[in-house]
């Protein structure tokens, strides 16, 4: 004879319920146990309509969240796999087409590129150049134009890369002199353009003054000594390298004891090498700045002499 023993609660010598059934529904387990299990478990239908499903309840058990395997006209067979983390706010998950799930950027959520500097701002006409360009929403796949702010026309980095998010380093060589926004479009159209013109082409600073020396000049000579002159873009400024070309300005023994106008390069001294009596060639670079920051830099020297060979020169 077969016997059979119908329940539908079990519980443990506390008096707590670990199987229990009720309408249909069988918990296993109390609220403080841990369930251990290794291969795979099957949640079934119940072989009619009911297709398997798992409900997560809340704590109080009087609502909750179910998983639900598709219907049975789905034929479906097929295993997801989660992501190996969180993932990052606002992104979402994607499949390799394969079950095997990760997190991604969405690019209706993140919302629209906004560009917001580069660095450098001045690029030198037919130069090849990088520039990182930093921003937000910069996604994969995205694209990068460059826009002439007077003529609208449109050119194209010779290459970029989408180092994150937030920046992107271009590979530039413009030969069409002017100021240009930077537009980023993301692979669903969503697009941004800078507020402002955020890069310039020009040809920069070029010196008119030729380099090497600027002339030999009596020791003592009082006055102007020489000018140099360079051409650009708006004001130049002009400033006297630092480390060993400061001997221009040196007042101590060994230096030129020349001053110089950063505005009109003049170079001047009240007593040229202090008169020390030795004939030496002083060395030294200055740096010409146009209105768009470009610089260029160029080698100068000037010479003291004594005797009779000796004399001023002005430049």
């Amino acid at each position: 004879m077969t016997g059979i023993l119908k329940v539908n609660t079990v519980q443990d010598q506390d008096g707590n319920n670990i199987i229990k059934e009720d309408s249909n529904v069988v918990t296993i387990g109390k609220t403080s146990d841990s369930v251990v299990s290794s291969g795979i478990t099957t949640i079934k239908g119940d072989g009619s309509s009911q297709d398997g499903k798992i409900i997560l309840n809340c704590s109080q058990n009087t609502h909750g969240v179910g998983i639900q395997a598709p219907p049975h006209s789905a034929s479906a067979t097929y295993t997801l796999t989660l992501p190996n983390n969180t993932g990052s706010n606002a992104q979402v998950l994607t499949t390799n087409g394969s079950g095997v799930l990760a997190w991604a950027n969405d690019q209706v959520i993140t919302g629209f590129p906004t560009i917001t500097s580069a660095s450098p701002a001045s690029v030198v006409t037919s130069t090849a150049t990088s520039v990182v360009i930093a921003g937000t929403n910069f996604l994969a796949g995205c694209t990068v134009e460059l826009v002439n702010s007077t003529t609208g026309a449109i050119l194209l980095p010779a290459s970029f890369v989408i180092n994150s998010t937030t920046q992107i380093t271009l590979s530039v060589n413009i030969s069409v002199n002017g100021a240009y926004f930077v537009r980023v479009e993301n692979t669903n159209g969503l697009a941004g353009r800078s507020s402002s013109a955020l890069i310039t082409v020009s040809t920069g600073p070029q010196w008119q003054t030729a380099t090497g020396t600027l002339g030999t000049i009596a020791g003592g000579f009082s006055g102007t000594v020489a000018t140099v002159v360079a051409t650009g873009d708006a004001t130049l400024a002009y400033s006297v390298l630092a480390g060993s070309s400061q001997i221009l300005l040196q007042t101590s023994s060994g230096g030129a004891n020349c001053t110089f106008n950063t505005s009109t390069g003049v170079i001047s001294s009240s007593n040229f090498a202090l008169n020390d009596g030795t004939a030496t060639t002083y060395n030294f670079t200055i740096r010409v700045t146009d209105g768009d920051g470009q610089t260029a830099d160029r080698a100068f020297s000037l010479t003291s002499s004594y005797g009779a060979t000796g004399g001023g020169q002005f430049n």
